[in-house]
Protein backbone atom coordinates (compact mmCIF):
# COMPACT_ATOMS: atom_id res chain seq x y z
CA UNK A 1 0.00 0.00 0.00
CA UNK A 2 1.48 3.58 -0.84
CA UNK A 3 1.89 6.21 1.95
CA UNK A 4 0.22 8.78 1.90
CA UNK A 5 1.30 11.89 0.36
CA UNK A 6 1.33 14.68 2.51
CA UNK A 7 2.33 18.54 1.68
CA UNK A 8 3.94 20.40 4.49
CA UNK A 9 3.77 23.99 4.16
CA UNK A 10 6.02 26.25 6.19
CA UNK A 11 6.50 30.25 6.54
CA UNK A 12 9.03 31.75 7.30
CA UNK A 13 10.21 35.20 8.50
CA UNK A 14 13.85 36.27 9.72
CA UNK A 15 13.98 32.76 11.03
CA UNK A 16 17.62 31.60 10.51
CA UNK A 17 18.08 30.19 14.22
CA UNK A 18 15.58 27.29 14.39
CA UNK A 19 14.67 27.08 10.59
CA UNK A 20 17.61 24.26 10.25
CA UNK A 21 16.59 22.23 13.19
CA UNK A 22 12.51 22.55 12.22
CA UNK A 23 13.27 21.58 8.77
CA UNK A 24 15.31 18.55 9.40
CA UNK A 25 12.58 17.43 11.60
CA UNK A 26 10.16 17.53 8.73
CA UNK A 27 12.61 15.43 6.62
CA UNK A 28 12.40 12.73 9.09
CA UNK A 29 9.14 11.68 9.37
CA UNK A 30 8.37 8.53 8.95
CA UNK A 31 5.72 6.09 6.97
CA UNK A 32 4.50 9.19 4.95
CA UNK A 33 5.37 10.86 1.88
CA UNK A 34 6.30 14.06 1.92
CA UNK A 35 6.97 17.12 0.15
CA UNK A 36 8.15 20.23 1.79
CA UNK A 37 6.57 23.70 0.32
CA UNK A 38 8.35 26.89 2.42
CA UNK A 39 7.23 30.08 1.59
CA UNK A 40 9.29 32.51 2.75
CA UNK A 41 7.28 36.34 3.70
CA UNK A 42 10.19 38.48 2.97
CA UNK A 43 13.20 37.82 5.30
CA UNK A 44 15.84 39.89 5.83
CA UNK A 45 18.30 37.42 7.05
CA UNK A 46 19.77 34.17 5.73
CA UNK A 47 16.66 32.35 5.79
CA UNK A 48 16.35 31.85 2.45
CA UNK A 49 20.02 30.77 1.77
CA UNK A 50 19.35 28.67 4.58
CA UNK A 51 16.54 26.76 2.99
CA UNK A 52 17.80 26.55 -0.69
CA UNK A 53 20.58 24.44 0.96
CA UNK A 54 17.95 21.88 1.74
CA UNK A 55 15.72 22.60 -1.85
CA UNK A 56 19.44 22.06 -3.43
CA UNK A 57 20.12 18.34 -1.68
CA UNK A 58 16.67 17.49 -1.38
CA UNK A 59 14.15 16.46 -4.53
CA UNK A 60 11.00 16.94 -1.90
CA UNK A 61 11.63 20.37 -0.81
CA UNK A 62 10.08 23.64 -2.89
CA UNK A 63 11.11 26.85 -1.68
CA UNK A 64 9.47 30.35 -2.74
CA UNK A 65 10.11 33.39 -1.60
CA UNK A 66 7.80 36.27 -1.29
CA UNK A 67 6.58 39.75 -0.26
CA UNK A 68 6.06 40.66 3.06
CA UNK A 69 2.05 39.56 3.69
CA UNK A 70 2.18 38.38 7.23
CA UNK A 71 1.40 35.15 8.98
CA UNK A 72 -2.26 34.54 7.54
CA UNK A 73 -2.00 35.44 4.18
CA UNK A 74 1.77 33.96 3.76
CA UNK A 75 0.04 30.39 4.71
CA UNK A 76 -2.98 30.96 2.86
CA UNK A 77 -1.08 31.46 -0.13
CA UNK A 78 0.90 28.34 0.53
CA UNK A 79 -1.78 26.40 1.21
CA UNK A 80 -2.87 27.64 -2.07
CA UNK A 81 0.27 26.93 -4.13
CA UNK A 82 0.40 23.26 -2.73
CA UNK A 83 0.12 20.25 -4.88
CA UNK A 84 -3.41 19.92 -5.07
CA UNK A 85 -2.75 15.82 -5.71
CA UNK A 86 -1.45 15.53 -2.06
CA UNK A 87 -3.53 13.53 0.30
CA UNK A 88 -3.41 16.00 3.20
CA UNK A 89 -1.65 19.36 4.08
CA UNK A 90 0.13 20.26 6.94
CA UNK A 91 1.07 23.61 8.73
CA UNK A 92 4.59 24.10 10.08
CA UNK A 93 5.96 27.07 11.97
CA UNK A 94 9.58 27.94 11.60
CA UNK A 95 11.10 27.12 14.84
CA UNK A 96 9.89 24.46 16.33
CA UNK A 97 10.88 20.42 16.30
CA UNK A 98 8.63 17.59 15.18
CA UNK A 99 8.07 13.88 16.91
CA UNK A 100 9.40 11.70 13.89
CA UNK A 101 6.24 10.45 13.67
CA UNK A 102 4.01 13.30 14.11
CA UNK A 103 2.54 13.24 10.61
CA UNK A 104 1.69 9.43 11.11
CA UNK A 105 -0.02 9.63 14.07
CA UNK A 106 -2.49 12.10 12.65
CA UNK A 107 -2.84 10.42 9.29
CA UNK A 108 -3.94 7.58 11.69
CA UNK A 109 -6.46 9.42 14.02
CA UNK A 110 -8.20 10.70 10.74
CA UNK A 111 -8.72 7.47 9.13
CA UNK A 112 -9.80 6.15 12.74
CA UNK A 113 -12.53 8.26 13.15
CA UNK A 114 -13.89 10.10 10.01
CA UNK A 115 -14.99 10.47 6.80
CA UNK A 116 -12.75 11.21 4.52
CA UNK A 117 -15.49 12.31 1.70
CA UNK A 118 -15.73 15.14 4.71
CA UNK A 119 -13.46 17.96 5.35
CA UNK A 120 -11.43 17.01 8.06
CA UNK A 121 -9.05 18.66 10.57
CA UNK A 122 -6.64 17.44 13.18
CA UNK A 123 -5.13 19.03 15.77
CA UNK A 124 -2.73 18.26 18.65
CA UNK A 125 -1.93 19.30 22.19
CA UNK A 126 1.77 20.84 22.82
CA UNK A 127 4.62 20.09 24.56
CA UNK A 128 6.12 23.67 25.55
CA UNK A 129 9.71 23.99 25.31
CA UNK A 130 12.49 26.72 25.72
CA UNK A 131 15.16 27.63 23.07
CA UNK A 132 16.91 24.78 23.83
CA UNK A 133 14.32 22.46 23.81
CA UNK A 134 13.79 21.39 27.78
CA UNK A 135 10.30 20.98 28.77
CA UNK A 136 8.55 23.78 30.26
CA UNK A 137 4.98 22.27 30.28
CA UNK A 138 1.81 20.60 28.10
CA UNK A 139 -0.47 22.91 26.81
CA UNK A 140 -4.39 22.21 28.35
CA UNK A 141 -6.40 19.16 27.11
CA UNK A 142 -10.10 21.27 25.63
CA UNK A 143 -13.23 19.85 26.44
CA UNK A 144 -15.10 21.41 23.88
CA UNK A 145 -14.53 21.05 20.67
CA UNK A 146 -16.61 22.43 17.39
CA UNK A 147 -18.49 25.26 15.66
CA UNK A 148 -19.96 26.78 18.87
CA UNK A 149 -16.94 26.71 20.71
CA UNK A 150 -15.11 28.28 17.56
CA UNK A 151 -16.85 31.12 17.23
CA UNK A 152 -15.22 32.23 20.36
CA UNK A 153 -12.43 30.74 20.99
CA UNK A 154 -9.76 28.74 19.18
CA UNK A 155 -8.07 26.13 20.54
CA UNK A 156 -6.24 24.84 17.23
CA UNK A 157 -2.73 25.85 17.00
CA UNK A 158 -1.70 25.93 13.47
CA UNK A 159 1.63 24.11 13.41
CA UNK A 160 0.04 20.91 14.90
CA UNK A 161 -3.01 20.96 11.97
CA UNK A 162 -3.43 18.34 9.18
CA UNK A 163 -6.31 18.73 6.69
CA UNK A 164 -7.54 16.60 3.50
CA UNK A 165 -8.19 17.86 0.41
CA UNK A 166 -12.15 18.96 1.15
CA UNK A 167 -11.21 20.88 3.91
CA UNK A 168 -8.17 22.21 1.73
CA UNK A 169 -10.44 23.40 -0.78
CA UNK A 170 -13.27 24.67 2.19
CA UNK A 171 -10.92 26.62 3.53
CA UNK A 172 -9.53 28.13 0.39
CA UNK A 173 -13.32 28.77 -1.27
CA UNK A 174 -13.81 32.25 -2.39
CA UNK A 175 -10.47 33.83 -1.90
CA UNK A 176 -11.17 36.00 0.85
CA UNK A 177 -8.57 36.70 3.16
CA UNK A 178 -8.69 40.37 4.31
CA UNK A 179 -10.89 39.78 7.35
CA UNK A 180 -8.81 36.58 8.33
CA UNK A 181 -7.32 37.30 11.40
CA UNK A 182 -5.74 33.83 11.95
CA UNK A 183 -5.15 30.98 9.56
CA UNK A 184 -5.53 28.64 12.61
CA UNK A 185 -8.55 30.29 13.88
CA UNK A 186 -10.24 30.56 10.16
CA UNK A 187 -9.45 26.81 9.45
CA UNK A 188 -10.52 25.51 12.95
CA UNK A 189 -14.09 27.36 12.60
CA UNK A 190 -14.82 26.44 8.58
CA UNK A 191 -14.05 23.13 8.86
CA UNK A 192 -15.53 22.53 12.41
CA UNK A 193 -19.39 24.48 10.90
CA UNK A 194 -19.49 21.66 7.54
CA UNK A 195 -16.58 18.40 8.54
CA UNK A 196 -14.95 17.02 11.35
CA UNK A 197 -12.50 18.38 13.71
CA UNK A 198 -10.34 15.16 15.58
CA UNK A 199 -8.47 16.16 18.67
CA UNK A 200 -5.42 14.27 19.72
CA UNK A 201 -4.70 14.85 23.21
CA UNK A 202 -1.06 13.47 23.00
CA UNK A 203 1.58 16.11 22.15
CA UNK A 204 3.91 15.25 19.25
CA UNK A 205 5.67 18.66 18.93
CA UNK A 206 8.22 20.45 20.92
CA UNK A 207 6.83 24.07 20.42
CA UNK A 208 9.11 27.05 21.64
CA UNK A 209 6.13 29.44 22.20
CA UNK A 210 8.36 32.84 21.07
CA UNK A 211 6.97 34.26 17.88
CA UNK A 212 7.90 36.79 15.58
Amino acid sequence: MAADRVAVLLSTYNGEKYVDEQINSILAQQDVDLTLLVRDDGSRDATVALVREFEAHHSNVRCVVGTNQGVTRSFLSALESADPSCDFFAFSDQDDVWSANKLARALEAIRADADPRMPLLYCSKLELADETLDHIAFTRSWRYIGFQNALFQNIVTGCTVVVNKPARELVLQGNRREGILIHDWWCYLVVSAFGTIVYDDCPNIKYRPARR
